[in-house]
């Protein structure tokens, strides 16, 4: 028996397969998007930072803070 030479896939075929690949993750995306929470609660923000989160909310706080007059 002979083995025939594989016949090499059309371009048209991969172009096809790339599509429904990226159709597949964009409803993929939108359905996270959609049952995700658009808002933490305070709660659960506190509960999900860090204290290195904090230490960077603080800096950037005290860049922005009106300087403090001196006497």
């Amino acid at each position: 028996m002979v083995n025939k030479p594989k016949r090499p896939q059309s371009p048209k075929r991969l172009i096809w397969v790339v599509i429904f690949v990226a159709l597949c993750l964009g409803a993929v995306m939108v359905a996270v998007m959609v049952t995700s929470p658009r808002e933490l609660t305070p709660q659960q923000a506190d509960a999900t930072q860090t204290q290195l989160a904090h230490t960077a909310l603080n800096a950037l706080d005290s860049l922005f803070a009106e300087p403090e007059a001196t006497p």
